[in-house]
Formats: C-alpha cells, sequence, structure tokens
C-alpha cells in the first residue's frame, strides 16, 4: 500500500506504469492461484477425469476379458477430452 508512496518524489510520472505493472502482476498471480484451486472443471484447462476413469473401467474389465465394452471417449472439435 504504501510502494507508490515511498517512491513518488523519485520516479515523478513514471510511477503511474510501475503501479500498473505490480498491479497486473498481482491480478494475474491470484487468477492462477484460483485457477489452480479447482482443476477438476469442465473448463478446456480442467482434468478429463471421466474419460481417465472410462479409460481405467474399460482396460480393467479387457484385463476381465469382457466383450461387453462402453465405448471411449474421443476429442471434440476443439481437441478436448471430457
Amino acid at each position: 500500500a504504501l510502494f507508490p508512496l515511498s517512491l513518488a518524489e523519485e520516479l515523478g510520472w513514471l510511477m503511474i506504469p510501475i503501479n500498473l505493472i505490480v498491479c497486473i502482476a498481482f491480478a494475474l498471480i491470484s487468477e492462477v492461484g484460483r485457477v489452480l484451486e479447482d482443476p477438476f472443471t469442465m473448463f478446456f484447462n480442467g482434468l478429463p477425469l471421466s474419460a481417465i476413469s472410462l479409460m481405467i473401467e474399460v482396460n480393467a474389465r479387457q484385463r476381465l476379458g469382457e466383450t461387453d465394452l462402453p465405448p471411449m471417449l474421443t476429442p471434440d472439435s476443439r481437441g478436448v477430452l471430457m
């Protein structure tokens, strides 16, 4: 909170872009933390848990010799496997 005030006399008008860059950096760090808090979303950057669990199920059922297997999930037009 006192960062801009401590450098205001020395930097003058340059304090405005420096303060803006620092604020953007903190906002980006906050956004990255928010995204990393919940990795199991259905957005493009979420973990494809349904595809992973289905693949584990199909592989386990194949090893047991079953033939009636559910179809594997394929990526959509954007390449997202959900």
